[in-house]
């Protein structure tokens, strides 16, 4: 795939927010884009007799779910930044993909959109932009069919950032130089994998120990970028970062 192949695939924010404005406008909304308010511009702010309303719009820098997660939150902070008013309607934008459903996934069972008032825009490539009020979000969620995507572990490794320890003699001599980071990975035995799914440093403590083995495979990266990128594109949500050794990484 070339660059300008890869572009077209990436949903960026400026193309949500003009299908957003386009379908508001056919909707008879008065559209301002880049209000300022006293804590920074909004991208949109909308009015017609039913009130005002603010929006913030979010899209894909590079593709893939850990952008989407990264802008769906940025995206919250920033439109809950600007709720000055009561009186006035709150809601953010984002493209209705997988990977943003997904995103939306993991917010099942949170009643925080209803108790913010924050209502969600779904905005299709094609134009087609789907309103969610605050009070529905919930049930919207809930009947979401998405599951992450579990990949296996041949892929985890062709990801190209992570090695897999082979034997014993390797793990201990990574653990033995502690640099560097060493993932366990249950994906393909247990679908609770988020309680063992464990990235730690080479030379955490609670590593002594321990051993490769076939109940599940044990991953070396050599920096905590290279191993974020490629867990979170593998395994989504269902991994976690040692509470000993990474709560600087939290």
């Amino acid at each position: 795939m070339n660059s300008n192949e890869l572009e077209r695939k990436i949903f960026r924010e400026t193309k949500v927010q003009r299908l957003l404005i386009n379908d508001l406008e056919k909707n008879g909304w008065d559209i301002e884009e880049g209000f300022p308010t006293k804590s920074g511009k909004v991208d949109i702010r909308a009015e017609k007799e039913r009130g005002v309303m603010f929006i913030e719009a979010k899209g894909e820098d590079k593709g893939g779910y850990g952008s989407a997660e990264m802008n769906f939150q940025i995206g919250i902070g920033q439109i809950v930044s600007r709720m000055f008013s009561d009186d006035y309607i709150y809601a953010l934008a984002v493209p209705y993909t997988e990977d943003f459903l997904k995103v939306l996934k993991k917010y099942g069972g949170t009643n925080g959109f209803e108790k913010l008032r924050l209502n969600v825009f779904l905005v299709n490539e094609d134009g087609k932009v789907e309103f969610f009020p605050a009070e529905k979000i919930k049930s919207f969620i809930e009947s979401l069919n998405i599951e992450m995507t579990i990949k296996n572990n041949e892929e985890l490794e062709e990801s190209g950032k992570g090695k897999k320890i082979k034997n014993d003699e390797e793990l201990e001599k990574i653990r033995n130089e502690g640099k560097g980071f060493i993932y366990n990975d249950f994906s393909k035995n247990r679908k609770d994998g988020i309680f063992y799914n464990i990235l730690h440093r080479a030379g955490c403590g609670t590593l002594s120990g321990s051993r490769v083995t076939k109940d599940y495979n044990k991953y070396y990266y050599s920096t905590m970028e290279d191993a974020e990128n490629s867990l979170i594109q593998y395994r989504g949500s269902n991994w976690k970062k040692c509470g000993t050794c990474l709560r600087d990484y939290a």
